[in-house]
């Protein structure tokens, strides 16, 4: 397969600074060509693909304060990985607000909007 030079994907640690000086360390960062200005030490601004991998201990803050933050900061794309219930969920920013795209459990197949062809 040809890369296509679509982005880069990053991969925590890496500080995503929305505004201010509050920084979040998303499991998984992706960042189109376009927008790669937002690139620096850190990343300052917003990303359009945020992933969290949910870990003993993180489940509320990766499912409602990391969720609310990634939606009111304008990510367009977050995907929720559980492995202990082997579900991956994708969720997508419609109107300022997630909606369900895709859910995934056990062996099933989710694919991102954002990135056609991208399937886990």
């Amino acid at each position: 397969m040809k890369p296509r030079r679509l982005g880069r994907v990053f991969v925590s640690p890496i500080d995503v600074v929305f505004s201010g000086s509050k920084a979040v360390q998303p499991d998984v960062v992706y960042i189109s060509t376009a927008k790669e200005a937002i690139i620096h030490n850190c990343i300052r601004g917003v990303p359009e693909l945020l992933v969290e991998v949910i870990s003993e201990g993180t489940w509320r803050r990766d499912r409602v304060d990391k969720k609310a933050l990634y939606e009111q900061s304008g990510v367009g794309e977050y995907w929720i990985v559980d492995p202990d219930s082997r579900l991956i969920e994708v969720f997508v920013l419609a109107e300022g607000t997630y909606r369900q795209h895709a859910r995934g459990v056990g062996a099933e197949k989710v694919a991102s909007k954002l990135l056609p062809g991208l399937t886990v």
